[in-house]
C-alpha cells in the first residue's frame, strides 16, 4: 500500500513539460505587457510633444500682439539654425544644446520660465522647428520631437537615445510625425522602426497657425471698491482659435489730459481669458469699504 501511494505524482518528463508550459505562457504576457508599457511611454512622449508645441505657439503669438517679434529673429542670435525640412525653410531650437549657449538663447525666448510645466521644460531631449518671416511680421511652430532621458528604462534600451535624436537625419525625423503613415512604428522604435528610443511628435505640415485676427471684444468699467474692466471676446471668434492656443488680450489705455499711451500686455495686466471667451482687468482697487473711484 505504501509503496502504490509513494508511486502517485508527475515524472520527471511531466515535470518539465509543464515548466515549459508556464515559461512560454510567462513570455507571452511578458511581451504583452512590455508592448503596452511602451505604448503608454510614446503617449506620454506624444503629449509631452504637444505640450511644448503649444507653449512655443502661444509665446510667438504674444510676441506678435505685443509687437515684439523680432525678439524671436534667429537672426539676432550667433548660432545657425536655418536648414530645409520637407522642403520648407524652418529654424531650429534644440534642448539641452541652446541652454548652453547664453542667458539670452533663443531657447530661452521661445520657452522662457513658467511656459509650460519645468519638469518638461528642462528634461528629456527636444527639437523645435519653426518658419520665421521677418518681411511679413510671421512665425509659426512646425514641429516638435522629444523623448526622455530614461537611463537605462524598463524593457528597452535608451542608451544612446540623446544622439539619436540630436543627429536624427532630416528623413527620420518626417517619417517619425505623428501623421504619417508608419509614424507611430518609427516613433515607437526611432529611428525608422528598426531604433531603441520612443520619440513623441506634435505639428507636421498639415498645421498652419496664423492668428493676426482681430477678435471683436465688447468692454464693460466696472466702478466699486475694485475699479476693473470686465470684457468678453465674441463667441463666433473664438471658434476660430485652434485647441490649445490661448487667446491674447491687449489694453490701450490714452489719458485724454495727458495724452499719454499704455499698452498692457498680458504679462503685465495678468489678463486671463475664460472658456467663454470672458477677461478681467484689474485698474486699480481701494482700501476702504463702500468708497468708489470718482
Amino acid at each position: 500500500m505504501n509503496r502504490r501511494k509513494n508511486r502517485k505524482g508527475f515524472t520527471l518528463p511531466e515535470l518539465i513539460l509543464a515548466v515549459a508550459i508556464i515559461v512560454v505562457l510567462a513570455s507571452l504576457a511578458f511581451v504583452g505587457v512590455a508592448r503596452y508599457l511602451r505604448g503608454l511611454r510614446l503617449m506620454e512622449m506624444d503629449n509631452a510633444a504637444k505640450e511644448i508645441y503649444f507653449a512655443a505657439q502661444n509665446r510667438i503669438t504674444a510676441e506678435l500682439v505685443s509687437g515684439n517679434l523680432g525678439r524671436l529673429d534667429p537672426d539676432e542670435y550667433s548660432i545657425d539654425t536655418e536648414k530645409t525640412l520637407d522642403g520648407t525653410n524652418v529654424h531650429v531650437v534644440r534642448f539641452p544644446d541652446a541652454s548652453r549657449q547664453t542667458d539670452k538663447s533663443l531657447w530661452n525666448e521661445l520657452l522662457p520660465f513658467g511656459a509650460l510645466d519645468e519638469t518638461i521644460r528642462l528634461k528629456g531631449y527636444y527639437i523645435i522647428t519653426y518658419t520665421f518671416d521677418a518681411e511679413n511680421n510671421l512665425a509659426n511652430v512646425r514641429d516638435v520631437w522629444y523623448t526622455a532621458d530614461n537611463n537605462g528604462g524598463l524593457f528597452r534600451n535608451w542608451t544612446g537615445s540623446e544622439d539619436e535624436l540630436k543627429k536624427a537625419t532630416d528623413a527620420q525625423l518626417i517619417a517619425a510625425r505623428i501623421d504619417q503613415e508608419n509614424g507611430r512604428q518609427n516613433r515607437l522604435h526611432f529611428p525608422e522602426g528598426n531604433g531603441s528610443a520612443v520619440i513623441g511628435h506634435y505639428g507636421g505640415e498639415g498645421i498652419s497657425l496664423d492668428h493676426r485676427t482681430k477678435l471683436g471684444v465688447s468692454l464693460e468699467l466696472i466702478n466699486d471698491e475694485v475699479l476693473y474692466l470686465k470684457g468678453k471676446v465674441t463667441a463666433d471668434d473664438l471658434t476660430t482659435i485652434p485647441e490649445g492656443v490661448k487667446p491674447q488680450v491687449n489694453i490701450i489705455v490714452e489719458g485724454l489730459t495727458s495724452g499719454a499711451v499704455k499698452t498692457l500686455m498680458p504679462g503685465d495686466s495678468k489678463v486671463t481669458v475664460a472658456e467663454d471667451g470672458t477677461f478681467y482687468f484689474v485698474l486699480d482697487d481701494v482700501t476702504s469699504v463702500g468708497k468708489r473711484f470718482q
